[in-house]
């Protein structure tokens, strides 16, 4: 009917998928960085902490009262940012079984089950640990003063990391061509 001299190209679905590709997959590289160094970062704060409470205690004869607290604390969330870190990269321990290797449906399904298990207790993990952190938003620690709500707030901070990295991998396991895997889940996949 009007005709503007142009012509209607279709979608490519190639070009489509490979940005699909290329999003998800910098998007678990930035979520793996993001728990690595966020990990590391609370790892070397404990560690300078605890060196400075040290010296203070030892050398100047002057403690901090505040120290092991805020080190528990950060160790907290060390734990669930390096669980997310070590989900991301299936870094966590496995029992691999090889006659379930043979078959890729029966590996889909293993996969499945895996992924599906850990959305369900990642979800759990949010909704509990965010009304726990919730009810503590008034209550402060007793020698450092924090919220308690921080500490709390590791759990469903955890959660939703693992969450996102595990229903990437879901798609992964069921979306080959569409989503890829990192590296490393190629080469335990292949194996």
């Amino acid at each position: 009917m009007f005709n503007t001299g142009r012509a209607i190209r279709p979608v490519s679905l190639s070009g489509t998928t490979e940005m699909i590709r290329r999003i998800s997959s910098a998007a678990i590289s930035r979520l793996d960085w993001l728990c690595s160094n966020a990990a590391a970062a609370a790892l070397l704060a404990i560690v300078v902490i605890n060196g400075c409470a040290v010296v203070a205690r030892y050398v100047f004869d002057a403690p901090f009262s505040w120290s092991e607290e805020v080190m528990r604390y950060a160790n907290i969330w060390l734990a669930f940012l390096g669980a997310a870190s070590a989900f991301v990269a299936d870094e966590h321990m496995a029992i691999e079984l090889p006659f379930l290797q043979r078959q890729h449906w029966i590996k889909r399904s293993a996969a499945t089950l895996r992924y599906g298990c850990a959305i369900l207790l990642a979800a759990a993990a949010i909704w509990l640990g965010t009304r726990g952190a919730i009810a503590n938003l008034a209550q402060r620690s007793p020698s450092a003063g924090i919220v308690m709500a921080i500490p709390y707030a590791a759990v469903p901070a955890g959660a939703v990391l693992i969450l996102l990295a595990a229903i990437y991998k879901l798609a992964a396991t069921w979306l080959p061509g569409l989503i890829e895997l990192a590296p490393d889940d190629k080469e335990q996949e292949a194996e």
